[in-house]
């Protein structure tokens, strides 16, 4: 009996150091298993995580930039957003319980247009490229925004961007496919005027002639969409928290305009027609364009030297009279407004340059053609009976042709 159950305890205890090992068996090999398996895992992700380094390493200039605009862009929109929800509801809850008729609601209407341009002056000069011009835009309806954006955003009219050397040679080998001094006798690295969307510089052709060379910022065309799509949807954003105030006609038609300016092509083709419109008269001149240099985001023109129409000093020194200046530079524009039609839609003194020409008077030379507008004919006879009423102190036809141009009230 006794040895029955010695014999029965014995067996009880190999079966059971049996199932221990077959289950300490089993755990280590789902612990390897489970290791592999996070191994595996591991190589995985580490593998798909370093294709699109990778795929940077191996890419071109051209497409690096691209990458790095995408991830940039990420953070111009989230920085965006936060000036939009942040103007939208610094308006929405300082005005919320006040009367719009009375005096503390101006008075506070008024700090709040000044903290809101403050952000947005900041945005854009954080954010840079087209932000800039887009502010600059901005500072133009001077008709419309209230003083307090005007006076801190026009600080952006004298903002340029900031670029690289070796910028410059790598727009020109993906414009060219050569650097500027394999397609120049000789290029001077240091632009001698700059603005939002381009640099300027002084060369001489292979045969001898100087030339101005306008280059624009490598990375504006790519941007363009991504930047004026984020600005499209603050506006909507806007728009919605405050029906009053339905700003998207403004980037509606700053986009347009902007296009137009990104396409050096155009803005040359803008040169000759302005040549051709005022060819008769001798006073107006226009720099020829060099085409065999010249592309979407180069444009080559023949080198000026003038003197800024502002200038006034300058001027007297090169013994021209204002007068005739004055006179000139009116001719010019009206026969622009009242008979062709197609205006330059950009004329401010550093576009337009005065310099003697041969029978020692002055001669206007017109600048940058990048913007150009287009006034139809109806609308061009508007105007001159318009002129013609102002002239003749005509309060009538004043009134009369002003409403036709979508003016009720004068």
């Amino acid at each position: 009996m006794a040895l029955n159950k010695l014999s029965t305890l014995y067996l009880r205890s190999q079966w059971l150091q049996c199932a221990n090992r077959q289950l300490l068996s089993t755990q280590v090999k789902h612990a390897a298993k489970k290791k592999s398996k996070l191994r595996a895992f591991g190589i995985a992700s580490g593998v798909i995580a370093s294709i699109p380094i990778a795929m940077y390493l191996v890419a071109d200039d051209p497409k690096k930039r691209r990458i790095r605009l995408t991830i940039e862009g990420i953070g111009r929109f989230l920085r965006s957003l936060k000036i939009g929800l942040t103007i939208s509801v610094d308006y929405w809850i300082s005005l919320r319980f006040l009367e719009e008729d009375s005096e503390e609601y101006d008075s506070i209407l008024k700090k709040i247009h000044q903290r809101a341009a403050q952000r947005i002056l900041d945005g854009c000069l954080k954010n840079g490229g087209l932000y800039i011009k887009l502010g600059q835009g901005l500072v133009s309806l001077n008709h419309i925004l209230p003083k307090e954006y005007l006076n801190t955003l026009k600080v952006l009219q004298d903002k340029c961007l900031t670029r690289k050397p070796e910028e410059i040679s790598k727009l020109f080998l993906e414009e060219f496919g050569a650097l500027p001094k394999e397609l120049f006798e000789s290029f001077d690295e240091e632009p001698i005027a700059a603005a939002s969307l381009a640099q300027v510089f002084k060369a001489k052709t292979k045969t001898g002639e100087d030339v101005a060379v306008k280059v624009q910022y490598i990375d504006l065309q790519d941007r363009f969409k991504g930047d004026i799509a984020t600005v499209e949807l603050l506006l909507d954003l806007i728009a919605f928290m405050h029906p009053k105030f339905g700003l998207k006609w403004v980037i509606q038609d700053l986009k347009g305009t902007l296009a137009k300016e990104l396409d050096f092509i155009n803005e040359g083709r803008n040169g000759e027609q302005c040549a051709k419109d005022l060819s008769h008269l001798s006073y107006v001149y226009v720099p020829k364009i060099h085409w065999d240099l010249t592309t979407v985001r180069v444009l080559t023109a023949e080198f000026i030297d003038g003197v800024k129409i502002s200038e006034t000093d300058e001027l007297k020194k090169l013994g021209l009279d204002l007068k005739d200046v004055d006179k000139k530079l009116v001719e010019c524009f009206a026969e622009q407004i009242f008979h062709t039609g197609f205006v330059h839609a950009d004329p401010h003194p550093g576009n337009i340059l005065v310099r003697k020409a041969a029978n020692k008077k002055a001669e206007l030379v017109l600048l940058d053609h990048g913007l150009y507008e287009e006034l139809p004919s109806q609308v061009r006879k508007m105007l001159c009976s318009l002129w013609k009423s102002i002239v003749l102190n005509d309060h009538k036809g004043m009134r009369k042709y002003s409403a036709q141009l979508g003016v009720p009230e004068i």
